[in-house]
């Protein structure tokens, strides 16, 4: 569990090094930020002009349907500059250099699998925010759990779909997989009475 720990550090540490080393990678966030603002932007105004019409409420149908459509696109941009970002990584530690237009080339390319993936995000996150408001506290502490797990599993998924080429339905069946039968007894025991 150390090594793994150890060689996560180690892994955060280059890629911070590759960012200080090129800082003209930093635009990959810089813009995602952007382009989230703007996203949070066309969802909230619409809400706060409507005086209470409207809503990301999960007990209406058009709730639903706007907060499906939030998490679909937040998930879409974050994920389509992560595949920009680690793609300019990924070929700076391979000894290329990769320009950012060519990073966001490179997400491009990627663009029917980040949709698929976004779409994958965003029913699981809206599936957990359904229960988080509808089961009361255990519901919220069954989501929590089962959100942290979900983070686990998404932040290894955009390195996948970049670099091994597979269908999302197969990363996230063997990741899962994979997943619970390295840490699932440990999980299993920590959330069990």
């Amino acid at each position: 569990m150390f090594e793994r720990i150890s060689r996560s550090i180690e892994l955060v540490k280059t890629s911070w090094h590759v960012l200080m080393e090129d800082k003209k990678l930093l635009i990959f966030p810089l813009i995602s930020a952007i382009v989230m603002l703007l996203v949070i932007g066309t969802f909230i105004l619409p809400i706060i002009f409507s005086k209470g019409a409207i809503s990301l409420d999960t007990h209406s149908v058009l709730g639903v349907i706007l907060l499906f459509l939030f998490y679909l696109v937040s998930y879409f941009v974050v994920i389509f500059f992560n595949v920009g970002l680690i793609s300019c990584v990924n070929a700076k530690l391979q000894g290329n250099n990769m320009t950012v237009g060519e990073g966001f080339s490179e997400a491009g390319r990627h663009i029917g699998s980040i949709l698929a993936w976004a779409v994958i995000a965003a029913t699981v996150g809206l599936v957990l925010r359904m229960i988080e408001d509808r089961a009361g506290v255990a519901g919220q502490v069954a989501a929590g759990i089962a959100g942290g797990v979900w983070s686990l599993v998404t932040m290894f998924v955009v390195p996948v779909l970049i670099f091994l080429k597979r269908k999302e339905y197969m990363i996230l069946s063997r990741d899962r997989f994979r997943y619970l039968k390295r840490h699932g007894v440990k999980v299993l025991s920590a959330v069990s009475p």
